[in-house]
C-alpha cells in the first residue's frame, strides 16, 4: 500500500500545506488573468451603455431633423389632417373633400373551411395577378399550397402590391340595390332610409340601420344592436314626440334579414319603444378569400387570371371547363375587361377628388403633398359640402422643446462618456481610460458643432455649450517621486453643457425663420451620420475586440488550469516518493540498528 500525502509519516513534513502553498503561487497568474477578464467585460457593459444613450440621441436627432417652425392646424380632423414642415409658408387655405381615394379590394365565393381545395384535380395549375399595370404574378398552384390558407400565403409571400387574408365571415349580411331600403313612416310623411352597399357583420349592419334611419328622419333618436347569441336585431325608436311605422310587406328583402314578420303593422312606439326579430336570423357562413390592393387610386386595379389547363393560355371564356368557368380556381377569376367577374368587389378603386382654395384636384392617393410648399395633407373622410379651414402658423415653442429633448440626449451621451474615462473613486481603476474610441465619440459629436450651416455657426442662433454651475470634484492622493503618497488634492471637473439661448434663437426665428430651420435640419443630418458610424461601425468593432480579448484569457486560463492540475499532481507524486524512500531508509536504518546492538551483546558475554 502506497504512502498518502499528508503530514508525512516518515518525514514528519505537513506536504498538503506545503502543495498549498505552492499551488496557491502557481495560481496568481490565474488570478490575475481573471481580474483582467472581469475589467473587460466591464468594458464591454460600459459600451453598451453608452450604445444605448447614443440611440436615444439618433431618435431625438432624427425627431429634430423633421422638426418644424410651423405647425399646420385643421378646423376638422376626422375630415383632413394637415402637418407642415420647414419651407411651408404662414397662411390658410380651404379645402372640400368630394371623395377619399380607396384601394381596390374583391372577395371570394363561400369555401366550407380555411383548408378547403381551391383548384380541382391533380395537375399544377396557374394563376396571374396583376395591380394595374405592374408587374405580374404568374403562380403555381400544386398540392404544396392548393387550400385557401395556403394560396394565400404564397401570394402575400410574393409581394405583387396586394395583401391576402382568409376571414371566417361568420354572419355575414350583403346589402345590395334589392335589400337597402327601409320604408317608414313619422305619421306626416313617408321616408325612405338608404344603407351603403357592402357585406357587414351583424354588429356592424346594426350600426348602419341606426345611421340610415337617422340621416333619413333627421334626427339622432334611433338606436340598432345585433345579439350574436340570438342572432336578433333590435331597433329603438327614443323620439318623445312620434312614432315610427315601418312600411314592410311579406316579400321585402330587409323584413327577412331583419328578421321581422309583416302580417301585421311594425311600430316603433316613441319615447324608447322598439321592434326585436321574431325569430333568429342567419348570415352567411363560411371562408372567403379577401384580395386588395397596396396602392389606392382609380388605376391601380386588380386582375387576377386563371389557367387550369396548365397549357400556357389564360382564360379562354365562361364556357364549362374553361379558366373561368367559376368551378375550381377558377373561382378567383377576376377580369372585367373580359367580362369575368368571378370574384366580387368589396371596395372600388377610386381617385381623391377634392378642392383646394378653390381649385378641383384629383389625387391617386388620401396622403397629398405638393400642394403648397413644405404642406403634407391628409384627407380622412368625406366633407359632404363642408368647408375646412387650414391654418399654418409659426410654433416657436413647439420647435424649442424638439430641441431641448435633443440636447438632453447629447449631454447624456457626453456625461457619461466622460464618466467612464475617470475613476468613480480615487485609486479605482478607470474603466473606459485610455480608449480612443471614447475620446473620439466626444470629440466627433461636439466637432459637428464648430462647422458652420449655410454660412452660420449653430451657436449664432442660440445652440451652444454652456458652462455649468455644476462641478464634479473628487480627492485624489497624489504620490512624490518615491511613490510616497502626500496629501489628498481637490481636482474639480467644469462640465460644459449644451443648451438653447432662447433670446438668440428667437431673434433668429423672428429675422429668418427658414434659414433657422434649415440649419437645425443640416446639422442634425450631419450628427446622425455621425452617431450611426459609431453605432453601426466603431463601437462594434471595439467591442468585438475586446469580446476576442476576452475569448484569448478564457483559453489562456483553461489552459494553465490543466497545467495547473498536472502540476499539482507531480508535486503529489514527488512528496509520496519521497516518503517511500525515507521511510526505506527508516526501515534500513532500524534493521543496521538492530544488528549492531545484536553484535554488542555478543561482545558483552564474552
Amino acid at each position: 500500500m502506497g504512502i498518502q500525502v499528508g503530514t508525512g509519516i516518515a518525514s514528519g513534513i505537513d506536504t498538503n500545506a506545503i502543495i498549498e502553498q505552492l499551488m496557491k503561487s502557481e495560481k496568481k497568474p490565474i488570478e490575475k488573468m481573471l481580474g483582467h477578464k472581469k475589467f473587460l467585460e466591464a468594458k464591454i457593459s460600459s459600451y453598451g451603455n453608452i450604445l444605448n444613450t447614443m440611440a436615444a440621441l439618433k431618435k431625438s436627432t432624427t425627431a429634430l431633423t423633421a422638426a418644424s417652425l410651423l405647425t399646420a392646424v385643421s378646423s376638422n380632423e376626422n375630415i383632413v389632417k394637415a402637418t407642415a414642415e420647414n419651407g411651408a409658408e404662414d397662411g390658410s387655405h380651404t379645402m372640400k373633400v368630394n371623395s377619399i381615394a380607396t384601394s381596390h379590394s374583391l372577395y371570394s365565393g363561400i369555401f366550407t373551411s380555411a383548408n378547403a381545395s381551391v383548384a380541382d384535380g391533380d395537375k399544377p395549375q396557374k394563376l396571374m395577378i396583376q395591380v394595374g399595370q405592374g408587374d405580374k404574378l404568374q403562380l403555381t398552384v400544386d398540392k404544396t399550397n392548393n387550400t385557401l390558407s395556403g394560396l394565400s400565403k404564397a401570394i402575400n409571400d410574393a409581394k405583387v402590391g396586394v395583401k391576402t387574408m382568409v376571414v371566417n365571415i361568420g354572419d355575414v349580411f350583403t346589402i345590395n340595390g334589392s335589400n337597402g331600403e327601409i320604408d317608414f313612416s313619422d305619421g306626416q310623411e313617408n321616408k325612405t332610409a338608404n344603407l351603403k352597399e357592402g357585406s357587414y357583420t351583424g354588429e356592424d349592419l346594426a350600426k348602419e340601420i341606426a345611421r340610415a334611419l337617422n340621416e333619413a328622419n333627421g334626427t339622432d333618436k334611433f338606436e340598432a344592436s345585433y345579439d350574436a347569441t340570438e342572432r336578433r336585431f333590435k331597433i329603438y325608436n327614443y323620439d318623445d314626440k312620434k312614432d315610427i311605422t315601418f312600411n314592410m310587406d311579406e316579400e321585402s328583402p330587409m323584413a327577412k334579414m331583419l328578421g321581422l314578420k309583416t302580417d301585421e303593422e311594425i311600430v316603433l312606439k316613441k319615447g324608447g319603444g322598439g321592434v326585436m326579430s321574431d325569430f333568429s336570423v342567419k348570415g352567411l357562413e363560411g371562408f372567403r378569400l379577401v384580395v386588395a390592393a397596396d396602392a389606392q387610386g382609380a388605376l391601380n386595379t386588380i386582375t387576377i387570371k386563371v389557367d387550369e389547363k396548365g397549357d400556357g393560355k389564360y382564360e379562354d371564356g365562361g364556357k364549362e371547363g374553361g379558366d373561368a368557368d367559376n368551378a375550381g380556381l377558377s373561382r378567383l377569376a377576376f377580369d372585367p375587361n373580359a367580362g369575368i367577374n368571378n370574384m366580387a368587389v368589396a371596395t372600388e378603386a377610386k381617385d381623391a377628388e377634392f378642392e383646394f382654395d378653390g381649385y378641383k384636384i384629383t389625387r391617386d392617393s388620401n396622403k397629398i403633398k405638393n400642394l403648397a410648399a413644405g404642406l403634407t395633407i391628409d384627407l380622412i373622410a368625406e366633407s359632404e359640402g363642408k368647408t375646412v379651414t387650414i391654418n399654418v402658423n409659426k410654433d416657436v415653442k413647439k420647435m424649442e422643446e424638439s430641441i431641448a429633448a435633443f440636447a438632453e440626449s447629447y449631454n447624456t451621451v457626453m456625461e457619461l462618456s466622460t464618466e467612464m474615462s475617470m475613476a468613480p473613486e480615487p485609486g479605482m481603476q478607470v474603466i473606459l481610460g485610455g480608449e480612443s474610441t471614447v475620446s473620439s465619440i466626444m470629440s466627433s459629436i461636439k466637432g459637428v458643432f464648430s462647422h458652420t450651416f449655410d454660412g452660420k455657426a449653430m451657436a449664432a442662433i442660440g445652440l451652444r455649450h454652456q458652462k455649468n454651475t455644476d462641478f464634479k470634484s473628487m480627492q485624489q492622493k497624489r504620490k512624490d517621486e518615491k511613490g510616497q503618497e502626500q496629501q489628498e488634492q481637490e481636482v474639480s471637473h467644469v462640465k460644459f453643457v449644451l443648451g438653447l439661448d432662447t433670446k438668440l434663437f428667437d431673434k433668429a426665428v423672428n429675422e429668418d425663420p427658414k434659414l433657422v430651420a434649415k440649419m437645425f435640419e443640416d446639422m442634425s443630418k450631419e450628427l446622425a451620420g455621425v452617431v450611426d458610424d459609431y453605432m453601426q461601425r466603431k463601437i462594434p468593432l471595439r467591442k468585438d475586440g475586446i469580446s476576442k480579448e476576452v475569448k484569448r484569457i478564457d483559453d489562456s486560463v483553461q489552459n494553465k488550469a490543466t497545467r495547473l492540475t498536472k502540476s499539482e499532481s507531480d508535486y503529489r507524486g514527488k512528496f509520496s516518493r519521497l516518503e517511500q524512500s525515507l521511510s526505506k531508509l527508516q526501515h534500513e536504518g532500524d534493521y543496521l540498528n538492530q544488528a549492531l546492538a545484536g553484535m554488542s551483546g555478543e561482545k558483552s558475554k564474552k
